[in-house]
């Protein structure tokens, strides 16, 4: 597996060097974290589905200029 940036995928997906994987050939599936397999943790809890760059500064009733002012 391959953890690539975002930034890397315009580079990387043009030239046909990024492959998948069938899962008959790969043996760890069973220990993948369930984040990425089903989409919960590994307690059964489903994941998130919104990120801290969604909150927007009109529903939350106050200015967002940085990062460090959402928390």
């Amino acid at each position: 597996m391959f953890d690539m940036d975002h930034w890397a995928y315009e580079l990387v997906v043009p030239r046909g060097v990024l492959q998948g994987i069938p899962l008959a050939r790969y043996d760890w599936w069973d220990r993948t974290l369930p984040i990425f397999t089903r989409g919960t943790f590994a307690d059964g809890t489903p994941t998130p589905r919104y990120g801290t760059l969604g909150v927007r500064s009109d529903l939350i009733g106050r200015r967002v200029k940085h990062l460090h002012h959402m928390a």
